[in-house]
């Protein structure tokens, strides 16, 4: 007996326009092999990327390790050949090998070209260091170490040659060393650091000294602030439980930068005085300090640029109300006060 074909198998859909799925099977049954090319180039090209990322965070990691462990200037500046192309680790590669360089001229001061050679090499290194990496958060450091570094080799080329030449009675060499700004010592005479003067209302003044071979880059742009008027009325809050003030953030000017960080081998007293720590990182409000006002005070990772030395018991007085009348910078050094910026 036959197969009856039912009515319902004779009817053929209605025409009309296909639907979304139809044409998107129609699409890939045309372009299947394009599709799997692109699929599996798109898997291969997710693999690599995988792949140079966990390889370079382990070149990084190994490179840390063997920049800990060299402690030669030839070991360091092997590294600084080897992962030149390096952009996560060569700054330090960079600023360890400046720092090294010093070292190895403050232990040849007896051998006039050897030292000269050294601290040119620290130079370079700090020059490179922020010519290619001018916002890393080192640059601060790199700076002040650039500045002595400089100093270091002026007076090799200029005031040691000088010196040498004085013919005067001398002590006994163990005497001599041990005597303030000893002619034997390495290196230029130190000079005295800047001075700042807040003028408080009622003519009170606080004098702080100015920590500018240890916290330039804070210092200069400190300097350069004061000079312009910039804390001209400016008001402290006081924090009880943290025992500081702190300058309240001036309304009528916008800073649009911020600072890299200075950290110093200080540590936190009564009247030190140091910069806000900026919210968005590593780095230090432009315009804004604090003034610690006792030794028990808690404060770590901030650029300490300062000490007060005078009218601290006034800094204590303070009330809301009292703002800043002015600044007064003293005892400037002869070179121009100018900080590294970062800008966003």
């Amino acid at each position: 007996m036959g197969l009856i074909e039912r009515k319902y198998m004779q009817e053929t859909q209605p025409e009309g326009p296909p639907t979304f799925l139809q044409r998107l099977n129609e699409f890939g049954e045309r372009h299947a092999k394009l599709i799997i090319f692109l699929s599996t180039a798109l898997i291969i090209v997710t693999v690599l990327i995988v792949a140079d990322t966990f390889w370079k965070r382990s070149r990084f990691e190994r490179a840390l390790r063997d920049l800990d462990a060299a402690t030669t200037v030839e070991a360091v500046e092997k590294l600084r050949d080897e992962h030149a192309d390096s952009p996560l680790v060569l700054p330090r590669i960079l600023y360890r090998l400046g720092n090294l360089c010093q070292e190895e001229a403050a232990r040849s001061a007896s051998d006039a070209e050897r030292t000269r050679d050294y601290l040119q090499r620290a130079v370079e290194a700090y020059d490179r260091f922020k010519k290619e990496f001018p916002q890393d958060p080192l640059s601060g450091s790199v700076t002040m170490a650039s500045l002595r570094a400089r100093q270091n080799l002026e007076f090799v080329e200029t005031a040691r040659q000088s010196l040498l030449k004085l013919h005067t009675l001398a002590p006994h060499p163990l005497a001599e060393a041990e005597t303030k700004d000893s002619p034997i010592r390495f290196g230029p005479i130190r000079q005295p650091n800047p001075e700042a003067v807040i003028v408080l209302p009622e003519n009170r003044e606080v004098r702080i000294e100015l920590f500018e071979d240890e916290a330039h880059n804070a210092v200069a742009e400190f300097i350069d602030l004061c000079e312009k008027g910039f804390y001209k009325g400016v008001g402290f809050v006081k924090d009880e439980e943290a025992q500081q003030l702190v300058t309240l953030a001036k309304a009528t000017e916008t800073l649009d930068y911020q600072l890299p960080l200075d950290l110093t081998a200080r540590s936190p007293a009564a009247g030190i005085v140091a910069a806000v720590r900026s919210n968005e990182g590593p780095r230090d409000q432009a315009g804004r300090f604090l003034i610690l006002l006792s030794d028990d005070a808690k404060l770590e990772g901030h650029t300490l640029f300062g000490q007060v030395k005078g009218g601290l018991p006034f800094l204590r007085e303070l009330t809301p109300q009292d703002g800043i009348r002015e600044i007064r910078i003293e005892k400037k050094r002869d070179h121009p006060y100018v900080s590294e910026k970062i800008r966003p």
